[in-house]
């Protein structure tokens, strides 16, 4: 991960959904750059397989994210994991399929 997603490292690894509303007075924010942001709710995919990354939604104004917001992102988070793990499932089963079609050309039944 990049200097700046050092909060998302940590949601990543601690596999907890984070608030911050003032990203400048937090020890992990490092500025990427020149967009300026100002508040970031943050949230870690995971599937049943593992963890396969983190979602932030960030403000460059000042936002009150709340409780209710974080359990919302959360809710979607989950919705957007499983929706993930289940096209990789999908790639990997078509995957196998063309796999075993080849073999099939050339090994008789």
């Amino acid at each position: 991960m990049r200097s700046g997603e050092v909060i998302a490292c940590h949601v990543l690894q601690e596999g907890k959904a984070e608030i911050v509303n003032d990203v400048q007075s937090d020890p992990r924010y490092i500025q990427p750059g020149e967009n300026m942001i100002h508040s970031l709710i943050c949230a870690h995919l995971t599937t049943q397989s593992g963890k396969i990354g983190v979602i932030n939604i960030s403000s460059t104004n000042p936002v009150e994210y709340t409780a209710q917001d974080l359990k919302l992102f959360t809710a979607l988070t989950s919705q957007a994991a499983a929706a993930i793990e289940n096209a990789l499932l999908h790639e990997n089963k078509l995957r196998e399929e063309r796999i075993k079609s080849n073999l099939e050309r050339y090994l008789s039944p």
